[in-house]
């Protein structure tokens, strides 16, 4: 019989459904501040 935290990981690389979704809000959130941040960058009005 195995360990019981042996199946957790076989378990979370069936269901990454919400790990991804996690993992693509940071990402927007990391392209959108950079966006924001090259546009005040970008800004004549400093």
């Amino acid at each position: 019989m195995p360990e019981p935290g042996a199946s957790v990981p076989r378990e979370n690389a069936a269901k990454p459904a919400w790990h991804e979704l996690c993992l693509d809000h940071l990402t927007l959130l990391d392209r959108s501040s950079r966006l924001f941040g090259a546009i005040e960058s970008a800004s004549p009005i400093q």
